[in-house]
């Protein structure tokens, strides 16, 4: 039996005539990877107490068709506390480290090799406040207290558009945050390389 399948076995496996040529060409997953830095918006309530921010972005693009690839990545934001005057609180970072998946739409290259884009997708943010210090009113004293806030996952949406051109990219974003009955949202503005 052994020796009946050490003989049949090689001339089975090497018979490729009654498979598909499609199914016998292999052809890898073409895949990208897209780096980034930018600046951040507050919207909603997320401006009523934060500033202008900065992040950093990256995905790896997967190739599915000409048209069609699923981005797949993380990006950190960062913004500092609002400081208002006669406020009891000083201050503070709001960071977020985000894990999404995205799809993502080539409608077509335009003319001088510019390929616009268009992009959608979900996923998790993992966010912080800390560094903040608040004052406790005395009779005659002011005493300082430090306090963070512990950290919590939220589900996000993404929605965005962007420009290639060569190995460069310009790239807009809307999040929306699905903190815990409060609004937050921001748009990031993104510049990176692509390889």
């Amino acid at each position: 039996m052994v020796t009946t399948l050490a003989i049949f076995l090689p001339t089975v496996s090497a018979d490729t005539t009654e498979i598909p040529q499609w199914a016998q060409e292999k052809t890898p997953v073409k895949v990208m990877c897209y780096l980034g830095i930018g600046t951040s918006y507050p919207l909603e309530g997320m401006a009523d107490s934060w500033k202008q921010g900065f992040h950093g972005f990256g995905r790896l693009d997967f190739l599915a068709s000409p048209r069609l690839s699923v981005w797949a990545g993380a990006d950190y934001h960062s913004f500092s506390l609002d400081d208002v005057a006669d406020t009891s609180v000083q201050g503070g970072t709001l960071w977020s480290i985000n894990f999404t998946g995205d799809l993502r739409i080539d409608p077509g290259e335009l003319a001088l090799g510019v390929n616009p884009y268009l992009f959608a997708g979900l996923g998790l943010s993992i966010q912080s406040i800390s560094d903040s210090s608040y004052r406790v009113y005395g009779d005659t004293l002011i005493t300082h207290r430090a306090v963070t806030y512990p950290t919590k996952p939220f589900a996000i949406i993404e929605i965005g558009g962007g420009v290639e051109y060569k190995n460069f990219f310009i790239q807009g974003r809307f999040l929306k945050v699905m903190f815990d009955n409060i609004p937050g949202s921001y748009i990031p503005l993104t510049v990176g390389v692509k390889f």
